[in-house]
């Protein structure tokens, strides 16, 4: 099992702020939307098995109404998803100081606009158009509003490729040259940026869309974390005791590799694996040692995206669920797989994770592990299908998945023979009991948990599994799931 101390003490804190491995603002619990819609479908289902034919229709409409409500509840979490994550790029930590990057350490807005003749000129742009528009409305300044969302959409446009719907379609790298007219952009109006969301949602699904501005915002936050990380080091190497200091600062950038894009993030678990104390090493203040410090200059969402093995090992402690992603991968997975994660937003860890649960890319036959075995690793797959990574773009239309499916033809076969396998064996430790206790009961069994692996992995939404589940609970004739016939809609299938 992997080490556990790096999240043994639960007040571990950034600054004054949650780490990731605790609850933070920027993680949503359960949608009491999804929830409270669920509940009406359970509450219409009985009537529609009651009512006439004629009726029948009627109530079926009024079901997928709800269902298209929860619809809506979603994309107006993956917008407000969005929001959280364009604000985390450019200002990983969230403070009410402008440009305080670091307890009394300011980062200056304007110092590409003097240094870079591109975004000299765009920041000369910016200030005519707003006094012009000043000078003949007061203060009105809605014309240079529309001006800076046009020169932004200019930029960002070309780069996600908006005229092309394709699915999965990967970007490419962003120069320093539009990362500095991007950020000079959000720093004269950062309401700009929360624009192209619904700008761009006619355009492509919003999944594609989601997908694209993740990779972006991905992309954004290399930049903004190396830059930080120079003024903020820089500011601590300044402090008293340097040698220690310097000692300290030179050996988090060689570990964490602090002063690169995309970082190689396997190094990142053998690294934690051998010495899992490494975040706790300090300047001898608790604010400032190195998990804090991580956390400062990557913020919450680049945070868990390099150390999630390490934030769901913690989530998981109590069930001693440790995820080891596979750090040994053939040159050219590994490759490509690096490539993707830049390109196309492909969580690495969780995908290596997958890979080794799998056993992907190698023989591989579950009846020959044991039942522990079987049970652990069906439970990693399942809290990673689940995990805060596909809150909002859910498993079925990560990245992650996509890439698995192109470089691993095995992985849907693989990922059913785990799941029969643990139904077996699960099944069996159940009749055992009940043959210990003396009785027997067909019914122990309502809903398979290894069902709601292979509904998310073919798409099927959390809210939908749980309208499922109840709708189990309420009609004891339903007994087990089968496909919907073309000639039934998912919701005459669902009501029968």
């Amino acid at each position: 099992m992997a080490p556990q101390s790096i999240v043994n003490s639960p007040t571990l804190t950034t600054c004054g702020e949650k780490t990731a491995f605790l609850a933070d603002d920027h993680s949503p619990g359960k949608s009491g939307v999804l929830q409270s819609k669920s509940h009406e479908v359970v509450k219409v289902q009985p009537t529609v098995k009651m009512a006439p034919a004629s009726q029948k229709d009627q109530l079926i409409a009024e079901v997928s109404k709800l269902f298209d409500l929860a619809e809506e509840a979603i994309i107006s979490r993956m917008r407000s998803f969005y929001t959280s994550r364009t604000k985390a790029a450019f200002n990983p930590r969230e403070t009410d100081r402008d440009g305080e990057i670091f307890p009394k350490v300011i980062k200056p807005l304007w110092a590409h606009a003097i240094h870079t003749q591109d975004c000299a000129m765009l920041m000369r742009e910016s200030v005519q158009n707003m006094k012009m528009e000043a000078k003949t409305k007061g203060i009105d300044t809605s014309s240079a509003y529309k001006q800076n969302l046009r020169k932004v959409l200019e930029i960002l446009e070309p780069h996600l490729r908006t005229t092309n719907r394709q699915n999965h379609l990967p970007l490419s790298r962003m120069d320093d040259t539009m990362y500095r007219k991007l950020q000079l952009i959000w720093n004269s109006n950062p309401e700009i940026f929360f624009q192209i969301e619904p700008i761009l949602s006619s355009r492509l699904s919003k999944y594609e869309l989601h997908r694209r501005l993740t990779t972006l915002t991905n992309q954004i936050i290399q930049k903004t974390a190396i830059e930080n990380w120079k003024l903020i080091s820089k500011a601590l190497a300044d402090m008293g005791h340097k040698r220690r200091v310097n000692q300290f600062l030179k050996s988090l950038e060689r570990n964490f590799e602090l002063d690169k894009e995309f970082p190689d993030l396997l190094n990142y678990f053998e690294l934690w694996t051998k010495n899992p104390g490494i975040f706790k090493s300090s300047l001898g203040k608790p604010k400032h040692d190195a998990g804090s410090l991580m956390m400062t200059i990557l913020g919450p969402f680049e945070f868990r995206r390099r150390f999630n093995f390490a934030v769901l090992s913690h989530q998981w402690f109590d069930l001693k669920l440790d995820f080891q992603p596979q750090t040994e991968l053939p040159l050219v997975v590994k490759e490509d797989l690096q490539s993707a994660e830049k390109s196309n937003g492909v969580n690495l860890l969780n995908v290596c994770c997958l890979i080794r649960y799998l056993g992907l890319g190698q023989p591989k036959s579950f009846g020959d592990s044991t039942d522990n075995k079987v049970l652990a690793d069906f439970e990693r797959v399942l809290r990673l299908f689940n995990c805060e990574t596909y809150w909002y773009v859910p498993w079925f239309e990560s990245a992650d998945r996509a890439w698995l499916i192109k470089t691993f033809p095995e992985y849907l076969e693989r990922l059913n023979d785990l799941c029969t396998e643990n139904k077996k064996r699960y099944i069996k430790s159940i009749e055992g009991q009940e043959e210990k206790a003396g009785r027997t009961d067909e019914n122990v069994i309502d809903f398979y948990r290894e069902d709601q692996v292979l509904f998310h992995d073919q798409g099927i939404p959390l809210h939908d599994i749980e309208a499922l589940e109840k709708l189990r609970a309420a009609n004891t004739q339903l007994k087990s799931f089968t496909i919907p016939t073309q000639e039934q809609t998912s919701m005459e299938w669902l009501l029968l």
